[in-house]
């Protein structure tokens, strides 16, 4: 890749020249200080486009480069153009690797100064070896690798690289001058080194000048992977979360659950008002289901009013947020409404069975001193969980766990505690779940 923001080059590439540099002089990950297989000049090796998703929020790009470390291109076979082509002499340098993804997002919003997040997804075999995330830049840039973000610094603008994952404490970073030995710019390469096995790299790539505002950038690392807020004032956030698990994963006082791989979501006043979803199946805001694909995981975003899903036949839910169009590569998706969310055609069986019925709350009354009546419509036969918890998140009491006998049930609380004592006036929060829906009501104890 390479970037250049704000008249300067933060991220250069070099074009072909020696053969042993074929590597050395790209932003690539190395694996024990090898690139990629080594096929000569413009002898290309296999990569490819895996998957994709443009938005006006984000565009998204992931590419596949395993075969491109595991061996030379299917072009370059004996006899290939042509029957007396003989490319033998690329045929060695191959690092093989299990595989090799480098995901590129580009947050572009027009409320916000545009950024970038590169990831790669790197396994050699499964063991330990050291790998390699490296950057060229150009040669009179400075480069300051003593705090994260890493600062490149050019005559006019600046480029912060926030690195997400691993954790800065457990990698090795270093520059040093390189000759490209062409006749394009030297470079100072950038090289941040991780001994482990699959590291995962992340890195959030933020290019400024004099008028452009910071945001207010924190890092967290977690079991199950990363989290990156930025806050850029008046009640706008980014949230970032690399999921590595594999599964659904929590995160934060709003509740942010999802099991992308990667979700980008900005939230305004605490209200959801654009994302970006990567191989998702799920994604809820404070107890609320946003987005569910039943069929298999799909990546989206969510872009003002329109939503745009990388597969056309993706079986959703989506909450209607005013939304008034979805779309797969620039061709509508039909949707029916129904209870407040939005679902794909293909939710309706052909003989005309309705839509699946969302997960209903109401509560009454409330204010309330002591009892406050929870209804609860949902379809017959669902198991159904009500819960209540405190202002500092901790459960109060379980109201219901159980499977409904009919459309409508109707419970109560008492506003006692598990212990059966009363509860102190203030705010609490009712918590229903049911058929993969959540929603979340707030509760006010008045004595």
């Amino acid at each position: 890749f390479t970037l250049y923001a704000y008249g300067e080059k933060f991220a250069i590439d070099h074009g072909s020249g020696n053969i042993s540099k074929q590597s050395e002089s790209h932003n690539i990950v190395f694996v024990d200080g090898a690139g990629q297989h080594n096929a000569g000049h413009s002898i290309g090796t296999d990569g490819r486009i895996e998957s994709y998703l443009l938005s006006d929020f984000a565009d998204y790009v992931m590419g596949d480069a395993t075969a491109a470390y595991t061996t030379y291109s299917e072009f370059n076979a004996p006899g290939w153009p042509f029957s007396w082509c003989d490319w033998s002499w690329g045929y060695v340098g191959a690092n093989p690797v299990l595989h090799a993804r480098r995901r590129l997002f580009v947050v572009r919003d027009a409320g916000t100064p545009p950024f970038f997040i590169i990831t790669d997804d790197m396994d050699k075999d499964g063991s330990v070896h050291e790998y390699e995330w490296r950057l060229h830049t150009l040669k009179n840039n400075t480069v300051d690798i003593s705090t994260n973000p890493i600062r490149i610094g050019a005559a006019s603008a600046d480029l912060d690289i926030h690195l997400l994952f691993p954790d800065f404490s457990e990698t090795t970073l270093s520059t040093e001058d390189y000759f490209n030995e062409v006749m394009d710019p030297n470079s100072t390469l950038l090289k941040v080194a991780y001994n482990g096995v699959n590291p995962r790299f992340a890195a959030l790539l933020f290019p400024f000048d004099a008028t452009v505002a910071e945001p207010v950038v924190s890092r967290e690392i977690h079991p199950w992977g990363y989290v990156c807020r930025l806050d850029w004032g008046g009640g706008v956030r980014d949230v970032i979360i690399g999921n590595h698990s594999g599964g659904t994963v929590s995160w934060g006082p709003d509740s942010l659950l999802t099991d992308a791989s990667v979700a980008i979501v900005r939230t305004e006043d605490a209200h959801v008002i654009r994302h970006l979803l990567v191989d998702a199946t799920v994604f809820a805001y404070d107890g609320v289901d946003h987005v569910r694909f039943f069929d298999a995981s799909a990546t989206c975003a969510l872009d003002g009013d329109v939503v745009q899903i990388d597969r056309g036949d993706a079986v959703f839910s989506l909450l209607d947020t005013g939304i008034e169009g979805i779309e797969c590569r620039g061709e509508s998706i039909p949707f029916v409404s129904a209870a407040g969310y939005l679902f794909s055609e293909s939710v309706v069986a052909s003989e005309g069975a309705p839509v699946p019925q969302a997960l209903s709350v109401s509560v009454y009354p409330n204010p309330f001193n002591p009892t406050v009546f929870v209804r609860i419509e949902t379809t017959t036969g669902s198991r159904v969980r009500v819960s209540v918890y405190d202002a500092s998140g901790s459960r109060v009491g379980e109201l219901m766990d159980a499977t409904t006998t009919t459309n409508v049930t109707t419970i109560r609380w008492d506003a006692r505690n598990r212990s059966g004592k009363p509860v102190a006036s203030g705010i609490y929060f009712l918590k229903v779940s049911a058929n993969g829906y959540a929603r979340t009501e707030k509760l006010v104890v008045v004595r």
